[in-house]
């Protein structure tokens, strides 16, 4: 009857241990590979697996930086380079049209000088009665008059478009300020900023006007010391005239007495 005593414990549905065998390990019945707890349904992977594949992931970071950064100073260099060409053509472009306003001012001072010179052999021509000489004279006063006006022109079509260059002088700037600080109303500092371009603009024939100013009132005052000299000219040769009519009439007379 004992043998046919059903088995008991964990020995119900396994066979039971074979006896160990001397120098040889007991063998695990789990296989070593399975993945347990956590990593149920994961991929493993090594430590040196792991630390390569975050080093790429840092390596290609900063590669990416670094090629951002080049795109962005290249950019910022070619904008240099851009500016730094246009303020350069924009100098050049001003210096040149200042050296043909000069030659063209240079040009004017000839024409002035040559109407002056003109204008002094037109009144001798006219003491003279030099009729021909004196129209001659004219019609080149009148060429020069057109030449002169035509040059005046052309400096300031070359100067204008650089007047806001001009700078102002120092107290206007704090002059500006006291103006702002006085709170003008918007429409009364659109007009005042109006009047200050007009003028800005307008700076350049102004000084060509007063030396054009200048210039006639020196020739105009040549003009009457020349006619001041012709009449202190005639003057003293009607008096040699009465001298010697009255000369003549005494002697006339002296002959009448002695008959």
């Amino acid at each position: 009857m004992a043998s046919n005593a059903p088995k008991r414990g964990k020995f119900l549905t396994q066979q039971p241990p074979s006896p160990k065998e001397p120098g040889k390990k007991p063998v695990s019945s789990t296989n070593p590979t399975t993945p347990r707890g956590k990593s149920l349904g994961k991929t493993l992977t090594s430590p040196s697996t792991a630390n390569t594949s975050a080093g790429s992931a840092a390596y290609a970071e900063t590669d990416c930086s670094l090629s951002n950064l080049k795109t962005i100073v290249n950019k910022a260099k070619d904008a240099a380079v851009a500016r730094r060409k246009e303020v350069s053509e924009k100098r050049d472009r001003v210096f040149n049209d200042l050296d043909q306003a000069e030659n063209i001012i240079l040009c004017l001072l000839d024409c002035a000088s040559e109407v002056a010179q003109s204008f002094s052999e037109m009144t001798a021509a006219k003491a003279s009665g030099n009729e021909n000489a004196f129209e001659d004279l004219a019609g080149k006063i009148k060429e020069n008059g057109v030449g002169y006006l035509a040059g005046v022109k052309k400096v300031h079509s070359l100067l204008a478009p650089h007047a806001s260059l001009v700078k102002s002088y120092p107290n206007q700037d704090a002059r500006a300020k006291d103006e702002e600080d006085n709170a003008q109303t918007k429409e009364e500092k659109s007009i005042a900023d109006e009047i200050v371009k007009k003028a800005t603009s307008n700076m350049y024939s102004a000084r060509v006007e007063q030396r054009l100013a200048l210039e006639r009132s020196a020739i105009l005052k040549e003009m009457i010391r020349l006619e001041e000299l012709e009449s202190a000219t005639n003057a003293v040769d009607g008096n040699s005239e009465k001298e010697s009519a009255g000369s003549a009439a005494a002697g006339s007379k002296r002959k009448l007495d002695s008959i």
